[in-house]
């Protein structure tokens, strides 16, 4: 087990070394506040005053530069780049370029059930000249509203950012260029930011398949829906097809506007607010790390096709102290293959760990609690 050191800069950067590369995160800082800008503020037809947006997940793809790469409804370069600042939680942006490397361990499209025709290769993002590209991402994220009642903060649904980048390595300052939308079907008890990846390519096109969840609190199922990355990006939802229902022997099938909770068909592995989806060539399977509310050990979710089949094992215990449950939590699994050293025996687990009270948080020695944990997990084929 090998955890990350960290080293933080006078600077908004903090770099990381993980087993085998080094991994930087940026933020912008309010220059008004002089504090870390950690949220997007909404922009868009639908945007409602006071509420921000936290991202949880995101794909990036390198695009040749044409006028349908621009940012749909883009907005014109500001003062600021539209980042909330807030005291206490920090996010780092989604780094893109893992992202984008995640998109390359893909299986062939037999492990997926599908009703449309597939290419046997992966999708991956397309290759293109740096002078004649920019980097075009899509994350969806927690919409975050003021509560009817008390202090604090409420999920009202699942937002979607569009972005366009000169290049991956764009500080957050650049990030002027976006946009975004309410993700349909995503109220309520419904989540759509859960986790996101490639998939084989359908109908010639780029498909992306969303894990959510829905049900109420320590009850929640994970659901599926899938659309083109270009849709996706556009905030074309119309195409959002979501695995339902079908038959009276369990089965399901692909439909598009069906996300409604007598329509959702349960794939199998418990619902989770945040985690990530990979297909791990040594393992020949799809992957989700999830962490069961107040568990201290993390269950590795594996199928051979994203619709069913999924099955349940170990794959790491959190030690001591943050499993003690009386004072601690632990929550957003996330596997990191691209930074394994070797992904045939290896993959990089991170997790996150916060205070079931307070004022935890400001006691001595709890300064390295609220960043993500890394630790490099065997793979083991069961």
């Amino acid at each position: 087990t090998t955890t990350a050191t960290t080293t933080t800069t006078t600077t908004t950067t903090t770099t990381t070394t993980a087993p085998n590369c080094t991994v930087t995160f940026h933020w912008q800082v309010d220059p008004a506040t002089n504090h870390p800008t950690d949220f997007f503020v909404p922009r868009g037809p639908d945007a409602v005053p006071g509420e921000y947006l936290w991202v949880d997940v995101g794909l990036a793809r390198l695009t040749p530069t044409t006028p349908a790469a621009a940012v749909p409804g883009s907005l014109p370069s500001v003062s600021r780049n539209g980042l909330g600042s807030r005291k206490g939680k920090r996010k780092a942006p989604i780094p893109t370029a893992a992202a984008s490397a995640s998109a390359r361990q893909t299986p062939s499209s037999s492990t997926l059930s599908s009703t449309r025709s597939s290419s046997p290769s992966p999708s991956r993002p397309p290759s293109a000249s740096p002078s004649t590209a920019v980097t075009r991402v899509f994350m969806l994220a927690q919409r975050v509203g003021k509560p009817a009642a008390g202090g604090g903060f409420a999920v009202v649904g699942t937002g979607a950012i569009s972005l366009t980048l000169g290049s991956v390595d764009d500080a957050p300052r650049r990030w002027t260029n976006y946009t975004t939308r309410h993700f349909p079907f995503a109220a309520g008890e419904y989540r759509w930011s859960c986790a996101m990846q490639f998939g084989p390519e359908g109908d010639g096109r780029t498909m992306v398949y969303l894990v959510g969840s829905v049900g109420k609190p320590f009850d929640r199922k994970a659901v599926l829906a899938r659309a083109p990355f270009d849709s996706l990006f556009a905030f074309d939802f119309d195409q959002v097809e979501y695995w339902v229902a079908h038959g009276v022997f369990g089965g399901g099938r692909w439909t598009a506007g069906a996300g409604t909770a007598s329509g959702l068909r349960h794939i199998g592995p418990p619902g989770t607010p945040q985690t990530s989806l990979h297909y791990l060539p040594a393992l020949g399977r799809w992957a989700m790390p999830i962490i069961p509310p107040f568990a201290t050990k993390v269950q590795l979710w594996t199928s051979a096709s994203l619709t069913s089949g999924w099955t349940c094992s170990h794959l790491y215990d959190i030690p001591s102290p943050w499993n003690n449950t009386t004072k601690f939590v632990n929550y957003a699994p996330r596997l990191h293959p691209s930074l394994a050293p070797d992904s045939n025996a290896t993959t990089v687990l991170t997790y996150n760990t916060n205070s079931q009270d307070f004022a935890t948080l400001w006691q001595h020695g709890m300064a390295a609690m609220y960043v993500p944990k890394t630790v490099s997990v065997p793979l083991t084929r069961t």
